[in-house]
Parts: structure tokens; sequence; C-alpha cells
């Protein structure tokens, strides 16, 4: 059945990054700093087989910490993750369609409370020994510190602008795996772990953490009988995605042209060329060597779902490549289209914003003022937010606005042609475009590395000032790079000149805050 999958590279051992000079060891606890881990866990009310969530964890850990540290130790010191703590109580929960059919079902994996505190502690571990010593691929942007779903569309999105800029054509591909996290093998992942220096008790803590794991599953309160579970990271767990983001780091590796961007098993690679036929050419190697990396390490690349985009500037050229028939795909929340318009992801927006318009109005007679708010903030801000940087510039993004404004005016009762400005501001809600400007400022000061400041040559009052990339099209204008740029260079000399990141987002915020900016030339003229 496998080689039906995997074909020749089936005989090939499986890839791995080279073997790394650091070794990770593992640190033993004490009361105190347990007591901090707990504290920094994210409170969950669901029970594992254990009867115990990490809300109540939290509520007891003063009471439990002295017994949790002595467990943690001694699973350190002899590499062994308790058995009891590998079992998974799974619980199906309807989708859509028929209810009949196991398929329209998603499975809820919840394991005991006991087993998240003893992953949390090695996995604070893990991540401070790979992020201190650089070894997770920079390809990366899954599940890591500093990095998210934005730092990999926004950080694509730069490559695009800036090779279209140049005169090339531009091409992404997007990979699709088949059920990547339930199928990683822990035999391949665990000599991948070695490599990056997860050796000795630490490699033999994870091999034992990652075999002999079974799953129960739960309808209507019945329990079913144990099943093992002998492949793919175990679901609902705290370590898992990490071990996942590990197993794919040494992918960006083996392809060998263009740009790569990872989130988790989401892969996109951006190809450029100056003819179709050298574009083509890399399409091909790129998708060889993508289909090769997962035979040989036991995953299924889709290739139904393989998507290729052709990026280019509002009409469509003569050089368009013949099987980059796609228009427009949905990337990590996001809806691209090939001619770099955001028109469909302002119409996402904005129906995610007219369902929220519909809860708010149902909830506004029955819940405090303070608590509508906090609701907006959960279903409304979260959307006006996300990716702003790369639709916020589109031309229709006026339409989100209008939206935003509406609700502002269900939140205070407000009439239809009434000013908004005043209950933005008495409020402190950010405006879309102040959002926007937010957004780009913070992106310059989380990547200061990345931007060239105009130096000391310059008068002090243009000393923090950022140099305008190059660029030779009024398209690279609406990259992320070069508005951040527009953006940070007009704001306040006192807000700009602030060391640290922390002060420097508190104050911008709160000059935000005072203005409620309806346009972006309303902030540029101040």
């Amino acid at each position: 059945m496998w080689c039906d999958y995997f074909g020749s590279n089936m005989i090939l051992p499986p890839t791995t990054c080279d073997l790394s000079g650091k070794s990770m060891f593992l640190k033993p606890v004490n009361e105190s700093s347990l007591m901090r881990m707990i504290n920094d866990m994210k409170a969950c009310s669901t029970v594992g087989l254990d009867g115990l969530s990490t809300s109540i964890i939290k509520l007891i850990s003063e009471d439990i910490a002295g017994h949790l540290v002595n467990l943690i130790n001694r699973s350190f010191s002899e590499g062994i993750f308790p058995n009891i703590l590998k079992q998974a109580v799974v619980v199906p929960v309807f989708k859509k369609g028929d209810a009949t059919l196991p398929d329209n079902y998603r499975q809820i994996s919840v394991l005991g409370g006991i087993s998240k505190v003893l992953e949390y502690v090695f996995y604070t571990q893990v991540v401070d020994f790979l992020e201190t010593n650089d070894l997770i691929s920079s390809s990366q942007h899954g599940f890591r510190r500093g990095r998210s779903t934005e730092t990999a569309t926004i950080g694509m999105f730069n490559i695009i602008y800036e090779k279209l800029d140049e005169g090339n054509i531009v091409v992404t591909l997007f990979f699709d795996l088949s059920k990547a996290f339930d199928l990683m093998c822990s035999d391949i992942a665990v000599e991948k772990f070695y490599n990056l220096g997860l050796r000795g008790v630490c490699c033999s803590w994870l091999m034992s953490y990652l075999k002999d794991r079974s799953i129960r599953v739960r309808v209507n309160g019945c329990m079913s009988e144990e099943c093992v579970a002998a492949l793919g990271v175990p679901q609902g767990s705290i370590l898992g995605p990490l071990l996942f983001v590990l197993f794919m780091n040494d992918l960006p590796e083996y392809i060998q042209e263009g740009v790569t961007f990872m989130y988790a098993d989401d892969i996109s690679v951006v190809l450029w060329g100056s003819s179709t036929g050298e574009v083509q050419v890399k399409i091909e190697k790129v998708c060889d060597q993508v289909e090769a990396w997962c035979q040989r390490n036991r995953l299924i690349l889709n290739e139904g779902k393989t998507v290729q985009l052709q990026f280019h500037n509002y009409r469509v050229p003569s050089n368009m490549l013949v099987n980059t028939n796609n228009r427009e795909i949905q990337y990590l929340g996001c809806f691209l289209d090939s001619e770099l318009r955001w028109d469909s992801h302002v119409d996402h927006v904005c129906r995610k914003l007219s369902r929220g318009y519909y809860a708010l109005l149902q909830l506004r007679s029955s819940i405090a003022q303070d608590d509508l708010i906090g609701v907006y903030y959960s279903i409304i801000h979260t959307h006006l937010s996300y990716n702003t940087l790369l639709w916020g510039i589109s031309t229709d993004w006026r339409r989100v606005f209008i939206a935003q404004k509406r609700i502002i005016r269900l939140l205070f009762r407000l009439h239809p042609t009434e000013s908004c400005r005043k209950y933005f501001i008495e409020n402190k809600i950010l405006t879309l475009p102040s959002i926007f400007i937010l957004k780009a400022a913070m992106y310059v000061r989380q990547n200061f590395d990345y931007f060239i400041k105009l130096g000391v040559s310059y008068s002090t009052r243009n000393g923090n000032k950022l140099l305008f990339p190059k660029h030779k099209s009024a398209l690279y204008e609406k990259s992320p790079k070069y508005v951040s740029v527009a953006i940070y260079n007009k704001l306040p000399a006192y807000v700009t000149n602030l060391s640290t990141l922390k002060k420097f987002k508190k104050e911008l915020k709160l000059f935000l805050f005072c203005r409620a900016f309806y346009t972006l030339q309303e902030f540029y003229s101040t």
C-alpha cells in the first residue's frame, strides 16, 4: 500500500537536517519555577481521563506543586513519559452534512491536565534551546515566538511585490499535505530531533512520549475500548505542533528554487523568472523536490489540491503560464487574487462584520455596555486587524470602514447619520485606518533589521526615519515594506524615539486613540 503512495522513494532513507554541534539537557524544576509556568499556561475547562483540566490545576497548583515537581524531575532524569498520561479521549463534533457519515465529524482530542503540565515544562525548555541556537528554519512561521500566519503572508508578499517590480514573471506554488499531523512517523521524527540536538535522555523522553499512545472515543457519555495510535503527533497536546514543525524543519533545504514559506504543514514557494520557459522549469523542479521529500518522509502530497497562482499588475499579460489558471485562492485565512486587488478578501471581511453586527444586535438589550464592547473585540476587531497590512491599502478598504462605523453606531445607539469619531476616541476603539497604521508601525519595530535608517548625517529630527526601498513601479508602493516605511516616517518623534517595543506600542496606541483617523491622508497631513 505504501509503495502506491511513495513509489521508488520508499527505499531511500528519510531526510534530515545537518548534525548540530549543540545538545540539549533537561533541567530539573523547583516549585517556584513550576508555579510560574502553570500560571503562564492557558486555562482550559476540558477534562481528560485524569478528571483534571488545566483550569482546575491552576486553582490547586499550590497544593500539588511538590508532587508535580517530583513527577516531572523523575520523568526527565529517567527519560520516560508515564504511560498513564498517554491516554487521550476523542470526542466527535458534528460539522455539517449527513450525520450518519463519520467524515462529517471533527475529532477533538482531549488529554489530561497533568499530561499538559509535564508537556509544557518540556516545551519551554526545548523552545528556549532551539531558538537560542537558531536551529529552526527561518522559513517556518508556525508555532514559534514572534511568528504567525501574518508574518508568513506578509513576508511572502514582500517578495512577490519586489520581484514584480524587477520585471519578473512571478508564480507562487501552494502545496497541500493530506492529514500530515496524523501521519508523522515517530521513528523518522526521532532521527530528525537527534540531529537538531535533542539527544541522550532528551531523545529517550521524546521517544517515550510519542510511542505507545492510545485513544478512547466518547459519545453521549459512553466510552469505547482503547485503541492504539501508531502514527501522528498527539492531537490536543501542547508539544505535538512543535514536534511536527521540527519534523518539517529540513524541507526548505531540499527546495532549491525561489523562497519557501511554511506555517506548519502549509507550504508556499515563490518563484520568478524573466520568461515563461524559465519559470515553468522551476515549477516542475520544485514540485518534484517537494513530492520526493514527502515520499521519503512518509507524508502524502495531495497533488489535486496543489495550486499555482501567477501574480501580475491588474491586467492579464501576454506571458501568462498555461497551467496557472487559478485567479484566486484562500491561504492562511486570506483570499489571494492574481491581480493583487484584494476584492475577495474585502468581501470576506464585510461578510464577517455583517454577521457580527446581527450578533451584537441580538445581545445589545441583554448585556451591559462594557460586555458588549468586549464582544466587539472578540468578533469584530479580530477580522479588522487580521492581515490588514496586506488588504488595507486596497481601493476597496472604505467598504470595511463603513461597516465598522455601522457597528459603532449600533453599540452606542447613534443615528445612522451621526458622526462616530468622538465615540471611537472616548471608548478607545481604533478606526480601521488607525489599525492599519498600528500594524505597519509594529511591523517596522518588530523587524527593524530589515530596514535602513537615514543615519546620523541627517538632522536630529530625522535621525530615526527610514530609507524608502528602491523601486521602479507604482505597484511596489503597495507592498507591506514600502507602506510601513511611509507610515513609520510620519510618526511623532516622541513615539519613534522610545527604545522598547512595549513602550513604543503603548504610546503609539495612545496617539491613535486620541485622533481616530478616518483616512491615511489625514494621518499623513498631521
